[in-house]
């Protein structure tokens, strides 16, 4: 074979190898002629920022897979990962203070919601459950100030306010015969109900006294 045979030879060899692995690795606008690979097997993938900073991860922990991601930064970040009851989304704020909370929790496997202060005190909780579902509302002191959702006894809505203490002082909710409105003292006596006569299915005031034995009543 001439030197000129062998060149052409092996230039067309050159030429096939490298038009083969094009095709294998490069993806072209209109997709026309591109094989590409079935699947992609890592342990661990990393997103990179312009300073050099991992700003995004997609890998795995002792409970499964798990994707992080954080501000170009540093501060800053979000959760989506699994735990023992199911998966959640969890962030931080700048601080690295506990913000948000949505997913699976608790014992029982409900759904869960929490949104927390600046300071990473948890402040709002919603919660679902096979009774009903249900929202606290907690204020500065750790004490649940106040409660909207389904009474677990009764199955009707229910609104709770406490004090800043956490004292119960006000009431509104539902029975089979009527709603009502009902508060109490810092005694825990009950001072006032304004609602439907449970016997007559009337409209209803009735006013304690300070001790809680019943004092004026108001009815048709």
């Amino acid at each position: 074979m001439h030197k000129l045979e062998r060149i052409l030879v092996y230039g067309l060899l050159a030429a096939s190898f490298v038009w083969s692995n094009v095709r294998l690795r490069t993806a072209g606008a209109d997709g026309l002629g591109v094989t590409a690979p079935a699947s992609l097997t890592v342990t661990e993938l990393k997103v990179v920022g312009a300073g050099g900073k991992v700003v995004a991860r997609i890998g795995a922990d002792e409970k499964g897979g798990i994707i992080t991601w954080t501000a170009k930064t540093g501060s800053g970040y979000g959760e989506l990962g699994l735990n023992d009851w199911g998966a959640y989304v969890s962030t931080l704020n700048k601080d690295g203070k506990a913000s948000a909370y949505l997913g699976t929790g608790g014992d029982a496997a409900v759904g869960l919601i929490t949104a927390c202060d600046a300071t990473g005190v948890r402040r709002v909780v919603v919660i679902g459950k096979e009774t009903g579902g249900f929202a606290s509302f907690v204020n500065s002191t750790g004490n649940t100030a106040a409660f909207i959702g389904v009474a677990s006894d009764t199955g009707a809505g229910l609104v709770d306010v406490s004090s800043d203490k956490g004292v119960r002082y006000a009431m509104l909710t539902a029975s089979k015969t009527g709603g009502y409105l009902a508060t109490w003292n810092p005694d825990d006596k009950q001072t006032v109900f304004v609602g439907t006569a449970t016997d007559i299915g009337s409209g209803l005031v009735t006013v304690f006294k300070k001790d809680g034995t019943r004092g004026q009543i108001l009815a048709p």
